[in-house]
């Protein structure tokens, strides 16, 4: 399956199973949906936290990256094969869409 983003970030084009670098570590995302910013820390097992102390648990697939809340909310998107962005959608748990993107 191909990916294509345009974002903040650049643009890209990856399959899912694309060789890219790990989600781990910290990571500077906007949310669109108010022009937020925040930090998310992806740890090796699975979880993540967010400088707000928001956390819920995350995955990985070649360059799609995947992670969801613990209220429901869900991000999704692919990571640029070179390893430094990443950007996609997501799904607020009421219902709300927007977008996303993340740099190193």
């Amino acid at each position: 399956e191909m990916l294509s983003y345009t974002g903040q970030t650049g643009s890209w084009t990856a399959s899912r199973g694309s060789t890219c670098p790990s989600i781990v570590g910290t990571w500077t995302v906007t949310y669109l949906w108010d022009m937020g910013v925040t930090t998310n820390t992806f740890n090796p097992d699975g979880t993540f936290t967010t400088g707000e102390g928001s956390n819920g648990t995350w995955t990985q697939n070649g360059c799609g990256v995947d992670w969801v809340f613990t209220n429901g909310t869900h991000y999704w998107g692919t990571m640029d094969p070179g390893g430094p962005y990443m950007d996609g959608e997501m799904l607020g748990y009421t219902g709300s869409t927007g977008s996303w993107s993340a740099v190193r």
